[in-house]
């Protein structure tokens, strides 16, 4: 009887158990995003835009550089990618990637276009990617980030626009030229 009752105790919770495991493996990826930092060690906030729908970068110098790194998170899913996309008649950005992330990633992932693909069979959980964005026209660009996973909730998208303006004209300081004698002054 002791048995029994064990039994009646213990078989439900199996069963609940079993059924919140497929319950718990959907998450949508998550990205998560370090300081935006330009060249000069400037840190540039982000701010949702009026619509709420995209997010807007503080005013940014043409040709300056902004440095961030992003981690992108699975959670209990299988991260498969990381997709950066942007405006490139506006800015150029660049990626750096270690050797062993490189070793890791599918022969079809193409780095220098922000496409990083990982293979289904074995299970990443997060990436950690270092980006530079560099404004190449003025006006406002826009910037991609896509998390990838085998979660039914996937891709999850984040759109920043970066606005870029004219970079400050600097004034060359005065420079006195050098006394040049005039040939009617030199005596051999």
């Amino acid at each position: 009887m002791r048995n029994l009752r064990f039994l009646l105790l213990v078989l439900p919770a199996l069963w609940f158990t079993a059924c919140i495991d497929k319950v718990q493996s959907d998450y949508t990826p998550q990205m998560h995003f370090s300081y935006f930092i330009n060249q000069h060690g400037d840190t540039l906030a982000v701010r949702p835009s009026a619509d709420g729908e995209t997010n807007v970068l503080d005013t940014m110098h043409l040709n300056d550089t902004l440095a961030f790194y992003v981690v992108f998170d699975a959670l209990v899913n299988n991260l498969m990618g990381a997709r950066f996309s942007w405006d490139t008649d506006r800015a150029e950005m660049l990626f750096g990637v270690g050797t062993d992330m490189a070793a890791a990633l599918l022969p079809e992932s193409d780095t220098l276009a922000g496409v990083f693909l990982l293979p289904a069979v074995r299970e990443y959980r997060t990436a950690l990617i270092p980006a530079r964005y560099i404004p190449t026209a003025v006006g406002t660009g826009k910037m991609q980030i896509q998390a990838e996973s085998d979660s039914k909730f996937s891709p999850n998208k984040v759109e920043i626009l970066v606005p870029a303006i004219p970079s400050p004209a600097i004034p060359s300081p005065a420079i006195p030229s050098p006394a040049i004698p005039s040939p009617a002054a030199a005596s051999f």
